[in-house]
This record gives C-alpha cells, structure tokens and sequence, in this order.
C-alpha cells in the first residue's frame, strides 16, 4: 500500500465523522482491493453512523470484498432499511465460500436475520449449500422458513439445480439416522412433495404408515 493510499486510510480514524465519510467514498472510487483497506472499510461498519456505514458499505461492493460475513451480518437488523439492503447486497457478493461463516450466524442470531441470512444462501444453487440449509430442519423454529424459502427459490433454480436438491433431499429422508426425528424427517417430505414428480411416490409412500408419527405421514400425503 503506498503512501497516498495509506494516508486516505487513515482518515478512516480521523474523528471528524465528514473526513471519514469523504475516505471511504474515495476508497470506494478508487476500488483499492489491498486487505489492509478492506480491513479498515469494514471496521467502520461497526460505527452508528449510518452515513458512514452507508458510504462503507457502498466501497466494500463496489470492492466486491469477499469475507465480509463477521462484518456485516449484524446490519441485517438494522432499522435503517437502506442498510439492511447493502447488507444483503455485500452478503449476496461472498459466494459459497461464506456459507460456513453465514450457518454460524444461525446459531444465536435474531428470528429476523436468521431469515435474511437463509434467503441469501438459498440463493446459491449448490449441493453444498442445500446440505447446510437443511441441516437446520431439526431446529423446530427454523423449519418452516427454511422449507418455504427453499419453495420459492424452487421457481428460480434450472433443471440442474433442481435435481441436484431433490437429489440431496432423497438420500436425507431414505437415512435411518434422519428418519428418527419426525421434526427433520416430515420436512424433508414436504420439501420432496413439492417437486410434484410422479416417480417420488414410491418415495414418499413408505412413509403413510401407521409406525411413523402424524407429522411424517401427513407431509408424505400432502
């Protein structure tokens, strides 16, 4: 990082809120991508200064910075709804390398940003990213949100995609291991059900009988 770029960096900590606002904007039209500007962009994330967020945010998609999850996650529950949207935008740029960092976010996030944070991997139309999304079918709470989120992502996805999540949900429902939670099991069969494929009857069917609990059995008819 020359000298120039480091001085506009440090303005970054100046306690003039204008001049850190006026350094990151310039970093932003600059597009300098050296981790040490990334890093610092995304520390000022941290700030209530939701113009300074705002123009730091602006820079690190513009940047395309990439391991922004740690960062950026707690600004899905911004009330300033223009936040929360370049929050999403920057969570949407990381790609399938930050599903990892976004499942942890899972765990101990608010309701509303656990939502969010699903309906941004869901968005990644990989086998990967399907195991992960449902792996958090046994939380009771995140089932339903993650079942009609992956539904309406269903309408998005190409033939690929589409036969490589029936693919993961067939080989989830048919483990012995996954059939002892009637939680986890009856919504997979729900997802299942919804591909409305002729050929998954025999599938579905085994699980009607009187041996499972209502839940399963019902998401297997439905």
């Amino acid at each position: 990082m020359d000298k120039t770029l480091k001085g506009i960096v440090d303005l970054l900590s100046d306690e003039r809120v204008e001049r850190r606002c006026a350094a990151a904007m310039l970093l932003g039209d600059l597009k300098a991508k050296e981790p040490p500007v990334i890093t610092a962009l995304a520390n000022t994330l941290t700030e209530e200064n939701d113009v300074l967020r705002s123009y730091a945010l602006d820079a690190l998609i513009g940047m395309r910075a990439k391991k922004m999850a740690p960062y950026v996650s707690s600004l899905l529950d911004s009330t300033n709804p223009e936040i929360r949207q370049k929050a999403q935008t920057l969570l949407g740029n990381q790609g399938s390398r930050s599903a990892t960092a976004m499942i942890r976010e899972l765990q101990d996030a608010p309701a509303a940003r656990r939502r969010k944070i699903v309906e941004l991997l869901a968005k990644q139309h990989n086998k990967e990213t399907f195991e992960r999304l449902l792996d958090t079918l046994v939380d009771r709470e995140m089932g339903d949100p993650v079942v009609n989120i992956l539904r309406h992502e269903m309408l998005e996805m190409n033939a690929t995609d589409e036969n490589a999540l029936r693919d993961v949900l067939l080989a989830r429902v048919k483990d012995k291991t996954r059939q002892e939670s009637a939680v986890e099991l009856s919504q997979l069969l729900r997802l299942l059900g919804n591909f409305r494929q002729s050929r998954l009857v025999n599938a579905l069917l085994p699980f009607t009988k009187t041996k499972y609990p209502a839940e399963v059995r019902l998401a297997a008819l439905v």
